[in-house]
């Protein structure tokens, strides 16, 4: 354990996200407990999250730039569909049971699970001078809960069906999500990397975590080491590489990914005094943090320039 409680075990229930995010293991669904002993942080923190002061992106918002028109999909845990950060943004969301795409109501998506709330905050959390801010505070948001629990091999079907759906549709795509590449069955290798490839093709870009794993081997990441990924590996404060951070070869940049304020999802603060606080938020570290980032940067570019494919968004980045 490290700052804000980073896990490195690889327990079954949590290495399917031990690459990509260190500190909540989506796999895994949080416990009240484990959620509860997060620092859960209240108030408006909208002029102090140093992702946006670092990058100059308060003056990108205030210029008037802030994703509108453009559609981000996060792929990852189950949501917080209504959680006040995110819910204004959120324009469609579904479920995946095995390949099977479930369309559902953003209310009826209330998981204790706050990996997924986190990340779309990040990208897309609403600019109302209240709690945080995210990069693109105006885009739209498809929250897509293509993970389930456990190491079961059918979560890669459902992750490969959940790209397929908003593949082209959406015109950004968030994967915070992966494995080393020799943890993933062979025959789901080829096929991961395909839909990435396809989406890519239909004009979606394709932001993926670049994994957790800078201390571990620094292994090459699935779907990270995908051909047509744009892979994010995290920044500390002092904007240098993230101890934690995979890094090199498959890797496309680098973002913010060190203490990224983000919402909690307000199921897992039940039984806590805190269970009334109607917009929690808290502090984590991953490239699961750094994803998100370069996505709504990512829509930024494409709503100052609508027209460009998925490979000169990757060059203006």
């Amino acid at each position: 354990m490290g700052r804000f409680g980073i896990r490195t075990s690889t327990a079954a229930g949590a290495a399917i996200f031990l690459g990509a995010a260190v500190l909540v293991a989506p796999a895994a669904a949080s416990s009240v407990e484990t959620a509860a002993a997060q620092p859960v942080l209240t108030g408006d923190y909208t002029d102090s999250q140093w992702n946006l002061l670092s990058t100059s992106l308060e003056a990108v918002h205030s210029a008037g730039h802030t994703g509108k028109g453009v559609t981000i999909a996060i792929l990852d845990s189950d949501f917080d569909g209504t959680h006040p950060e995110i819910a204004a943004n959120v324009v469609e969301s579904f479920v995946l049971d095995g390949p099977k795409v479930k369309e559902v109501d953003p209310a009826d998506m209330n998981s204790a699970e706050t990996h997924g709330t986190h990340v779309a905050g990040i990208a897309a959390g609403v600019a109302d001078g209240k709690g945080m801010t995210g990069v693109a505070p105006e885009a739209s948001l498809i929250l897509g809960a293509v993970i389930g629990e456990g190491m079961d091999p059918e979560v890669w079907p459902s992750v490969i069906a959940g790209i397929d759906h908003v593949a082209g549709r959406a015109d950004v795509v968030n994967l915070s999500l992966g494995l080393p590449d020799f943890f993933i069955p062979e025959e789901f290798r080829e096929s991961l990397c395909a839909s990435v490839g396809r989406a890519s093709a239909a004009g979606s870009v394709v932001v993926i975590a670049a994994g957790n794993s800078g201390i571990s081997g620094n292994p090459v990441m699935l779907p990270a080491g995908c051909e047509t990924a744009i892979t994010v590996s995290a920044l500390d404060p002092d904007l240098s590489l993230a101890y934690f951070s995979s890094f090199e070869g498959f890797v496309s940049l680098a973002a913010p990914g060190t203490d990224i304020l983000g919402p909690m999802a307000r199921a897992a603060l039940k039984g806590t005094p805190l269970e009334v606080e109607p917009r929690p938020l808290f502090a984590l570290s991953g490239t699961s943090m750094a994803a998100p980032f370069v996505a709504g940067v990512a829509a930024l570019v494409l709503e100052q320039s609508p027209g460009l494919t998925p490979a000169q968004v990757r060059e203006r980045l």
